[in-house]
């Protein structure tokens, strides 16, 4: 039986940020063993939980998560 994962519709931007910003996100996600797209979405779903905006089973790891 084939499962087809359950994914979250995406939208496609663009985001300018300084060279030296881009450079430590970068750092940052290789050593979290994320892509830079991953960490970014981690740091504005973290942000979106503490400002009350989402709550933590409206992230993308929960919707993984449940399509097991």
């Amino acid at each position: 039986v084939l499962f087809r994962s359950i994914k979250a519709k995406t939208r496609a931007r663009a985001i300018r940020l300084p060279e030296h910003v881009w450079g430590l996100l970068a750092e940052e996600s290789a050593q979290n063993y994320r892509t830079v797209n991953g960490q970014m979405l981690k740091l504005v779903e973290d942000f979106l939980v503490d400002k009350g905006r989402m709550t933590d089973k409206d992230r993308k790891q929960a919707i993984r998560q449940n399509a097991h």
